[in-house]
């Protein structure tokens, strides 16, 4: 396995269901609301759209997001599938012309020292392996076995078969993600995803001759709005004034320290990562609320300021040290990276390494020798202990702060670890959201429509309809070839046909469509070869690929499926069909 110095993790192995019904083709589905469930089992895998295969602008989002990792020169990135999706390589492969290298099944577990081979408390995986190439860009496709339990356990799996260099830092990104930070704005990074690579790899330096090491780094951006007066605005209206209104599951309290640096930019920490579930729980019935709890000021070097803030979002874009994710190997116990693992870093950081991954009770002694053993070598390698035994370490501790390391000095060598942040500002974060839900889905195409508006440069078309210009670059990935409408705000891709007097408006047309004649749509996306039929009347809505809509149709905030049929005449509103 070559070296590199970031390698990119897509994790891809979720069906969608928060994005039903455009997810699937059947009608009858028992839908939860857990994206995390993974519902394309081997017998019903036909009837599923993967969500990262869903377009934005006529091009699926998982292409975006694999172009932006190769816009930061990223040359590695694995992307983390189903076992059972048998499309998502196929897409690559003709949507963006992935050449595939070879295809490797792996029948052996790894026994942690390298050699692949079963194990006693462990059966042997099966994982199959895709290598594909991508400009100067190394793809590696991995089906995830049928028990794989979460986003921790697949970069498990991703290390146990070896795909990930020892040396390497790993930035661990959803597959639903969309990043086109505003392209009018004054941000020095256009792509987020550099900026938090710069960050991390600044922090990582000096936390190394500070003897803080950097455990990770994630991504926030600033969602917050405000009405004319300049009054914050609440999420239910938000989605009123054409934004987007986050569901109280996607709602965090996160607390931010400032600490300066005398030789550079301000490092900003996170010390807080609370749902507001557990922050606003009502205690014992009682009308009251829990308080928030923050690392006493005595634990840690004094800080500029501490903020703390629901307005940031987590989007779940994650950069990990390589000594952070040796020790997650070892913690089988945590299965999923953004509500286990990263809430223990956060929480965890002051206490050090060998108080927050050493000894633990009711464990059997060759776990915790295991656990012990990879401890020592990881503060050996990040040079914490001088050398010294594992018990040795923290034996004495002592209050005096080091102002230029921030930490405390004095005989202790069992720092702490540090987890820090990019924050996007709100005019660069207007573009740079999850699609893991169908408002969050329809928002994402109705925005990148208007920034291929400001994007675009003027070609006249059809003997001077200045109205009609092509896509000819700027910093959105667009279909070659794709038409922007500017007196409508739409944009139509390739071979796409439209009746007369059809009106157009704020929608996105994708390759293969047919609209019939005299039909209005607005704020609507239309998915690759769906048929509408004449006299129709769309607003906010999505049509999926493939389906046919009759004639005299009027459908208002509906989901139409994907290879569906609706009847003529039909009227809904609200409807998935």
């Amino acid at each position: 396995m070559k070296s590199t110095e970031f390698t990119g993790v897509i994790l891809a192995a979720t069906c969608g269901a928060r994005l039903y019904p455009l997810t699937s083709s059947k009608d009858d589905l028992d839908m939860n609301d857990e994206d995390s469930d993974d519902c394309m089992d081997g017998d019903n895998a036909e009837w599923y759209m993967p969500k990262h295969l869903l377009p934005l602008a006529g091009k699926p989002i998982l292409h975006h997001l694999i172009q932006h990792c190769g816009d930061i020169g990223m040359n590695h990135v694995i992307i983390a599938i189903s076992v059972y999706d048998d499309v998502t390589k196929n897409s690559l492969v003709s949507g963006i012309g992935a050449k595939e290298i070879e295809k490797d099944v792996v029948v052996l577990a790894d026994n942690g020292d390298g050699e692949k081979k079963e194990t006693e408390d462990r059966e042997a995986e099966v994982v199959t392996r895709y290598q594909l190439k991508y400009r100067d860009m190394d793809l590696s496709i991995m089906a995830m076995p049928s028990d794989c339990a979460g986003s921790a356990d697949a970069i498990r799996v991703i290390q146990r078969q070896g795909a990930i260099s020892d040396s390497s830092h790993v930035m661990v990104m959803p597959a639903d993600l969309i990043l086109y930070p505003k392209i009018c704005c004054d941000d020095q990074h256009s792509n987020a995803l550099g900026a938090l690579a710069d960050v991390h790899r600044r922090e990582y330096r000096v936390g190394l001759k500070k003897e803080v090491p950097l455990a990770m780094s994630m991504l926030l951006a600033d969602v917050g709005e405000e009405d004319e007066n300049g009054i914050p605005l609440k999420e239910s209206s938000k989605a009123k004034k054409g934004g987007i209104a986050r569901e109280d599951e996607d709602i965090e309290y996160i607390g931010l320290a400032t600490l300066k640096n005398k030789h550079g930019p301000c490092t900003q920490r996170i010390i807080l990562k609370q749902s507001k579930y557990n922050v606003e729980e009502d205690e014992h019935n009682t009308g009251s609320t829990p308080k928030l709890h923050i690392q006493k000021a005595r634990l840690h070097a004094p800080i500029d300021q501490i903020m703390i803030k629901t307005v940031w979002s987590d989007l779940h874009v994650f950069c990990f040290s390589p000594w952070t994710l040796k020790l997650l190997a070892i913690n089988e116990s945590m299965k999923d990276l953004g509500k286990e693992f990263v809430p223990f870093l956060v929480a965890s950081q002051f206490r050090g390494l060998k108080a927050s991954f050493g000894q633990r009770s009711g464990v059997s002694k060759d776990e915790d020798d295991e656990k012990m053993n990879a401890l020592l070598e990881v503060m050996n390698e990040l040079k914490i202990g001088n050398g010294r035994g594992i018990d040795d370490i923290g034996a004495s501790r002592s209050t005096k702060f080091d102002e230029d390391s921030g930490q405390k000095d004095g005989n202790s060598q069992d720092r702490p670890f540090l987890v820090t942040t990019h924050i996007l500002s709100r005019e660069s974060s207007k573009l740079v959201l999850r699609a893991c839900s169908l408002a969050s889905y329809a928002y994402g195409c109705r925005e990148i429509v208007s920034q291929a508006i400001t994007a675009s440069k003027v070609t006249t078309l059809d003997g001077g309809n200045d109205d009609n210009i092509k896509y000819e670059g700027g910093k959105l990935h667009l279909v070659k070839g794709t038409s922007v409408n500017t007196k409508f705000n739409s944009i139509i891709l390739p071979d796409s046909t439209l009746g007369e007097k059809v009106q157009v408006k704020s929608s996105t047309i994708g390759r293969g469509v047919k609209i019939g004649k005299r039909c209005r749509l607005n704020n609507v996306v239309v998915h690759d070869n769906a048929v509408i039929g004449e006299n129709c009347l769309l607003q906010n809505s999505v049509v999926s690929s493939n389906a046919i809509i009759g004639d005299n149709c009027n459908l208002n905030e509906c989901q139409i499926r994907f290879n569906s049929n609706v009847k003529a005449g039909t009227k809904e509103k609200g409807e998935g069909l």
